[in-house]
């Protein structure tokens, strides 16, 4: 199935006819016929039968015109998704801090956090002496602490 003859569809189901949803779509009618046909054929199932001078939607018809208002939908949020990645957004950030700076930086950071929609914060912390870094705290804009921080254990810190 072609999504453009699924844009049509869900165009005439909203437009009643093939003249206004041609008109909306930027090509002519008879184009708008013609995808219509080629849609019925590869999917071997009647969606508009003529009514008259006009077209309506059958029922298979109108359960696909909802499935591709439901597709569209799906394009768009992938389209917005990659559109993100494209403008150099990112939405995960890594932070290494020492105990003592990831006390008095972390709370507020954590705050200025929950402000970016869909971005997720990751602390850690380093282990005296190694090059690993050790998980400490990791939030998304739903997940805040409720209650200050405080000081971690003498061992956590070791």
């Amino acid at each position: 199935m072609d999504f453009k003859r699924l844009q049509i569809l869900r165009e005439l189901a909203d437009r009643q006819s093939v003249g206004a949803t041609a008109e909306a779509m930027n090509v002519t009618a008879s184009a708008v016929s013609q995808q219509l046909k080629t849609l019925q054929t590869e999917i071997g199932v009647i969606l508009v039968e003529k009514v008259g001078r006009g077209v309506q939607l059958t029922e298979a018809g109108q359960a696909m015109a909802a499935a591709a208002a439901d597709i569209a939908t799906a394009m768009a949020r992938a389209e917005s998704t990659i559109d993100t990645y494209r403008q150099g957004w990112q939405t995960r950030v890594s932070a290494a801090f020492f105990p003592s700076a990831a006390e008095m930086l972390l709370p507020g950071m954590l705050h200025r956090v929950a402000a970016v929609e869909g971005l997720t914060f990751d602390a850690h912390s380093r282990i005296r002496g190694q090059r690993i870094l050790r998980p400490w705290w990791r939030t998304t804009t739903s997940s805040l602490p409720t209650a200050s921080m405080g000081r971690r254990s003498s061992r956590a810190r070791a």
